[in-house]
């Protein structure tokens, strides 16, 4: 015959959680209904029934072992209760044990198995009020005469029952909700507590102050859930209690106050970033942080024993705790923390922009006066073209005499521009006629047709200004392209004209070539493009500048035998 495994008993058993439960109720009622029971009686059930439980306990992970020495000291303290164990030690065990069974009864989700539990809990509740409190007096008698035989008699079934309904072995861990035993443990505690205070205050029978407080505290448990979770249209206590809880006593709105207070007072993003995690440690529970960006390190406070770490997006960040935090807690400062996250995002990429608009303004800055000196450079090609085909030499020296005082004026100014990139475009006002004396002379030996108002080219006192730098500029850019158009198209003519526009002046550059492309008219003026004779930037610079002395630079006609640059007076069409 097969001997029989040394741990065969032990494995049925766990097998058996009901009847571990129902044969540790059962000795809880011995001790119950037999008040009067020896210390040697005590001392042989009581570790007998701690044993039973800590077999279907689900608190304590199964695969634990006990060293000798924890051994010794769980063995010497259930010895020690059962020395001085008394209806009130028990009435506080019970309670614990039915908080435990309920908390752990809202978890599980076999109906088998939540029955099994509920009736564990109907059977403790009614030793507790039926068995243990009439004990609880020093004279029972003041309770009044209860049938507490009849009550360990009809309690005998439960026990008898629960062995009998479906269980599965124990997970041991995960199935207990804590916060709900506690709550059922403080009801448990009231429903006693409520009792007597009916007894004692108002003198009546127990069992009637049983039923009344019974009655009072369904309808309060009642009134309860409606305001926890009502049907009016409101939230309710349920959700303003998980918005507390969630909170942790910091709101997200107030942290989200504080970090667009920190804000908007700190453009540097790492002065943003110290003074919001300052913030944090106004928290009682943190003790100290510590971070890490690309641009440096900090730390703020001490250190504890415990401790957090949040990293993302080139942001390290470490917040230290005087002991190890909950999950719980973690989960909501790594929300804080994402929250603080896309804050310094924000001011670093703000700062970015700061660092690349820097860099383009000196970039377009030397782009500009690389026009201008393109310009310059084309305009005094234009005077050696008129000197090397001029015939008569006093006219020359006339032409150069007013010319080069011109040249060096623009000179000046862009050298200026290259010292003060900040400062606005010049609007150097010049008299109408001499500006376009002095454009007839640089550009009419090169075969350019030049028109005017009749004004200007009869009248010497011809009224009014025009800035002549933004003039020159232009005329020169839209010059300088009519010629290279125009070697690519042989017998081009190119025709300029100045004439009054809207109480200012208006300069035309008008070619009979062919018209350019619907796209890249459509380019023009509002970004560099590709151009075969240059860089592609003079009109984008020259309508820029445009722009900055109120005018704006327009391609008025594009057609076939005709294409018209005009630079009229008036703010510039939004892009």
């Amino acid at each position: 015959m097969d001997r029989v495994r040394p741990g065969f008993l032990l494995d049925w058993l766990l097998a058996q959680p009901n009847l571990l439960l129902a044969g540790h109720l059962a000795i809880l009622h011995v001790l119950t209904f037999w008040p009067g029971a020896s210390l040697e009686v005590r001392l042989i059930l009581w570790p007998v029934a701690m044993g039973l439980f800590l077999l279907w306990q689900p608190v304590v992970s199964g695969g634990q072992r006990l060293g000798p020495g924890q051994t010794l000291v769980l063995v010497a303290l259930v010895c020690l209760w059962a020395l001085f164990l008394n209806p009130w030690m028990l009435l506080l065990w019970c309670a614990t044990l039915a908080a435990l069974i309920a908390g752990r009864g809202l978890r599980v989700g076999s109906l088998g198995r939540r029955l099994a539990l509920l009736l564990a809990f109907a059977d403790l509740l009614c030793l507790m009020m039926l068995g243990l409190v009439p004990l609880l007096p020093s004279d029972p008698a003041l309770l009044g005469l209860l049938p507490r035989d009849t009550f360990a008699m009809l309690l005998t079934p439960l026990l008898l029952c629960l062995p009998w309904l479906p269980a599965e072995r124990e997970k041991r861990t995960g199935e207990v909700d804590f916060i709900h035993s506690l709550l059922i443990f403080l009801l448990l505690a009231v429903f006693v507590l409520g009792s007597l205070a009916v007894t004692f205050l108002h003198g009546t029978a127990y069992g009637w102050a049983l039923f009344i407080t019974s009655l009072s505290l369904g309808g309060g448990l009642l009134l309860l859930a409606w305001a926890w979770n009502p049907r009016a249209g409101f939230a309710g206590m349920g959700a303003a209690f998980a918005r507390y809880l969630l909170s942790l006593g910091l709101p997200m709105e107030d942290w989200l106050r504080r970090l667009c207070e920190e804000s908007e007072a700190s453009q540097d993003p790492e002065q943003f970033l110290r003074a919001a995690l300052a913030r944090l440690l106004e928290l009682p529970w943190i003790h100290g942080v510590a971070w890490r960006t690309a641009a440096g390190e900090g730390r703020l406070g001490q250190g504890g024993g415990g401790v957090h770490r949040f990293s993302g997006a080139g942001l390290q960040v470490e917040l230290y705790f005087r002991q190890t935090p909950a999950p719980a807690l973690c989960w909501h400062l790594d929300w804080l923390l994402r929250l603080l996250l896309a804050f310094y995002q924000v001011k670093c990429q703000a700062h970015q922009l700061q660092v690349l608009d820097h860099e383009r303004a000196v970039h377009e800055t030397g782009a500009r006066v690389t026009h201008d000196v393109k310009n310059i450079l084309q305009s005094l090609q234009n005077l050696c073209f008129a000197a090397a085909h001029a015939q008569d030499p006093g006219r020359l020296g006339d032409m150069i005499q007013k010319q080069l005082p011109v040249l060096a004026d623009r000179l000046q100014g862009t050298l200026g521009r290259l010292r003060r990139p900040e400062l606005p475009e010049e609007k150097r006002q010049m008299a109408v006629r001499a500006w376009w004396q002095a454009l007839v002379h640089l550009h009419r030996p090169r075969g350019v047709s030049l028109a005017c108002e009749a004004e200007v080219a009869q009248d010497e006192d011809c009224p009014g200004s025009l800035p002549a730098g933004l003039f020159d500029s232009v005329a020169a850019n839209l010059l300088e392209n009519a010629h290279a158009k125009a070697r690519r198209e042989p017998g081009l003519t190119i025709r300029v004209r100045l004439s009054r526009h809207e109480g200012g002046w208006a300069l035309r550059v008008e070619d009979d070539g062919s018209p350019l492309d619907a796209a890249l008219a459509q380019r023009l003026f509002r970004e560099p493009v590709r151009s075969e004779d240059g860089l592609g930037i003079g009109l984008y610079h020259g309508a820029r500048q445009a722009a900055l002395a109120g005018y704006r630079l327009v391609l008025e006609v594009n057609e076939p035998g005709r294409v018209v640059f005009a630079l009229l007076p008036g703010a510039a069409a939004p892009a």
